[in-house]
């Protein structure tokens, strides 16, 4: 298995060829209409071609082509990286024979064209969850108004099934308010378990909410995999729910959770 430093290398790698400054200037530099009708493939063999030559000459076409597709400096996420990798590996043993323009532009490709077919960061419109967490000994669905009662050492379980349609490639997670106007993505003491499409989500209560008494909402959101942010800013007025589930990108149920004092700890 590869350190995340080799994955790394070969990323930099990548980067390195799709920067390759040719001979020619970059005066043939592809539009951005080009380049979009380049990525849909709605142009005929010969003007592919054509354009194949024109970005093998152009590192700012080159450029270009990864900024349309979302690709940044950092390189693809997590998720994608492991499973395009496996064909950048062949681009690395392959580097001797490649020269100049031609395996640039092949790094483009794959980063770019390649990494449009893997990436889905939108969930299906038809998805949905039913969502029932349980507390101190009751159980309550996340659309309910009744807060559900907890103390700091309670272990809350968050059970989440697709009431419909099921996807596999998805990722949980919690998030609680935070200074500063922010959600803050909870990490300590989560568990989470994924069978079909289903998960069970579970975390201390003090460890998401603090030990200070009061009423709290806390949210389960369901994302494609490396799409839940650390954090997620929130402006004044705007509804968590909706700036998590950013315009479909994500799922987002809330729950209300009011933490009580533990009666066995003085």
């Amino acid at each position: 298995m590869k350190s995340d430093s080799q994955h790394r290398d070969e990323e930099a790698l990548l980067h390195r060829l799709a920067e390759h400054t040719a001979r020619r200037s970059d005066a043939g530099t592809p539009s951005d209409e080009e380049l979009l009708a380049y990525i849909a493939g709605t142009f005929d063999v010969q003007t592919t071609r054509r354009l194949d030559q024109r970005l093998a000459e152009s590192p700012t076409g080159r450029r270009r082509l990864l900024a349309l597709q979302g690709v940044d400096g950092a390189g693809p996420p997590p998720h994608v990286r492991r499973r395009f990798l496996r064909s950048a590996e062949r681009l690395r043993s392959a580097r001797s024979r490649w020269r100049g323009p031609a395996a640039a532009l092949a790094a483009v490709l794959l980063l770019a064209v390649g990494w449009s077919l893997l990436q889905k960061p939108t969930l299906p419109s038809s998805l949905d969850y039913r969502v029932n967490v349980r507390g101190l000994s009751e159980v309550r669905d996340a659309e309910g108004a009744a807060a559900l009662k907890a103390t700091p050492s309670t272990r809350l379980r968050f059970e989440v099934e697709p009431r419909d349609l099921a996807e596999r490639e998805v990722e949980f997670g919690l998030y609680r308010r935070s200074d500063g106007g922010l959600l803050q993505r909870v990490t300590d003491s989560v568990t989470v378990r994924v069978v079909r499409g289903a998960a069970t989500v579970e975390v201390d209560a003090g460890a998401a909410l603090g030990e200070s008494p009061g009423r709290y909402p806390l949210w389960l959101a369901v994302a494609r995999p490396g799409d839940l942010p650390a954090s997620i800013k929130l402006t004044p007025g705007e509804d968590p729910i909706d700036v998590i589930a950013s315009q479909g990108r994500r799922r987002a149920y809330v729950t209300s959770i009011e933490l009580i004092s533990d009666p066995f700890v003085r």
